[in-house]
């Protein structure tokens, strides 16, 4: 019989395979990506890890009482920022978040959308928008270091007419901000993009097609970008409007078939976040005239809302809509390593989707994701609380069935990894398309420091003698592992012949 050996070289530069989650046991990709995974970090280039775990953020239990939704950092000081959501306003710094504000409105409940700091003539102020039970829409201002709160700045103040109390638009549309290099502050309105030059409130400065309810507004190389649903369409089709935020028509409208969410910008790029007609979620970006897909992914049909999307070290993050407690990740660390698709955590807490936003805010704490009325973190910063129950990667299928026979045979298997360190535990497993288990065993610090060639601290041999089965794929599983002792795990490779 033919020798062959399976290489799963370089397993945090593999990701997700292409169309992972349309099959149970897929087949097709590189061999070292995966088929399934569950909360585990590929940022790194040589070994992939267990994912952060969901940890509530200082003082939240105590302060929070409404799910955020906007962040933003704080103009003045490092380490400080304020989060929106429900009727409150809240100071998150580096050691807590607390209540700074509680939202007015005519109809109750509140719910506070966005919230942006702007810089103009010298003066600074917080503009954060919100939407009451009527469906009319405001935009409130704060300045820094006042306890001072204009929640109805937009239509008092500035006296302009209430967002979304527009004949013929869509009340249920978000209200996101942007500051442009001009100066001028921008709202999506449903169907209209208004705007805020320092002097002069619009609420209609833009208006785009009738039965269009605007999801984002981004500003990118002296341009808005707008990412917009058509509503009378069952929201199955979209339009991504470039507008150069001054004129009274947009420059360019890119067709999207299918429901956009929210865009990104990094690098001096744009991403756009969609649901396709096929029932796949995409993640493109944009290129000219035209959208490019560059991976998709499952927890359809709801892309992430504006408030859901962040990045972290070059990477973008994000959670698939309001129902999905999963957070995504894709890119690469910027070292001329490949751009992976990976499944980094699972932040949901009481059994609920995140609901609320996503933000790297703090550059020192980790991820900030927001959830069933609390403040959580990522510990993706000083990395000192790993996933474990959730944890999981999955292999592609392989099969190994010779050409006269029905089975090939497993003859051994070896993992490299990072030294381990105390407590460090790794179950694996090698599974067949019947969901039968050929073989299993564990990497632990316990067996590298115990009298035994095969196991060491930084490789393990296991002699399978055999065994004999049509395919298999190889299982990671965490779940018996340690919190602060993770086994990092650089390459697979499986001996055999059939």
């Amino acid at each position: 019989m033919a020798k062959w050996t399976v290489k799963l070289d370089d397993l945090p530069q593999g990701g997700f395979a292409p169309l992972y989650f349309r099959e149970n046991y897929p087949r097709y990709g590189n061999a070292n990506q995966a088929g399934a995974m569950t909360a585990i970090d590929m940022t790194s280039t040589g070994y992939i890890q267990p994912g952060p775990a969901v940890t509530v953020y200082p003082g939240s239990a105590a302060n929070v009482t409404t799910t955020m939704r906007g962040f933003e950092v704080d103009g003045y000081l490092a380490n400080y920022g304020f989060g929106v959501g429900g009727s409150k306003f809240y100071r998150v710094r580096d050691v807590s978040a607390s209540l700074t504000h509680t939202i007015s409105g005519s109809a109750d409940p509140i719910t506070a959308h966005d919230i942006v700091y702007y810089e103009a003539g010298g003066l600074q102020y917080y503009f954060y928008s919100w939407l009451d039970s009527s469906g009319s829409g405001d935009i409130g201002r704060a300045r820094p270091f006042s306890s001072t709160y204009l929640d109805n700045w937009w239509t008092g103040t500035m006296s302009a007419s209430a967002l979304h109390n527009v004949s013929g638009d869509i009340s249920n549309s978000p209200i996101s901000l942007a500051v442009g290099r001009n100066d001028v502050l921008y709202a999506t309105n449903g169907r209209y993009i208004a705007s805020y030059d320092g002097t002069t409130a619009q609420p209609q400065a833009l208006d785009l097609n009738a039965n269009y309810e605007t999801q984002d507004v981004l500003w990118m190389a002296d341009r808005l970008y707008i990412p917009t649903r058509h509503a009378s369409w069952g929201k199955s089709y979209s339009s991504i409007y470039i507008w150069d935020g001054t004129t009274n028509s947009w420059e360019t409208e890119v067709p999207v078939a299918g429901m956009v969410g929210a865009g990104y910008v990094l690098n001096g790029i744009y991403y756009q976040f969609y649901y396709d007609r096929q029932g796949t979620n995409k993640l493109a970006y944009l290129e000219g005239n035209r959208l490019v897909d560059l991976v998709g992914y499952d927890n359809g049909p709801k892309p992430p809302a504006f408030y859901q999307v962040t990045d972290w070290r070059g990477f973008l993050v994000w959670t698939p809509g309001p129902d999905s407690a999963d957070v995504y990740t894709y890119g690469s660390s910027g070292n001329g390593d490949t751009p992976r698709l990976f499944h980094l955590a699972d932040a949901g807490t009481s059994g609920t989707g995140l609901g609320g936003g996503l933000s790297n805010l703090l550059d020192n704490q980790g991820i900030l994701v927001a959830n069933n009325g609390q403040l959580y973190y990522l510990d993706t910063e000083n990395l000192t609380n790993y996933e474990t129950t959730n944890a999981t990667w999955k292999s592609t299928l392989f099969d190994i069935a010779g050409d006269r026979q029905n089975a090939g045979q497993i003859n051994a298997i070896r993992f490299n990894f990072e030294a381990l360190t105390s407590g460090a535990v790794l179950d694996w497993s090698l599974v067949n398309n019947q969901g039968k288990t050929v073989y299993s065993d564990t990497i632990s610090y316990a067996k590298a420091t115990a009298d035994n060639p095969l196991h060491t601290l930084t490789t393990a041999y296991y002699p399978l003698n055999g065994k004999v089965t049509e395919n298999f794929r190889v299982e990671l599983s965490y779940a018996n592992g340690s919190t602060t002792a993770p086994v990092r795990v650089m390459n697979i490779k499986v001996y055999g012949e059939g």
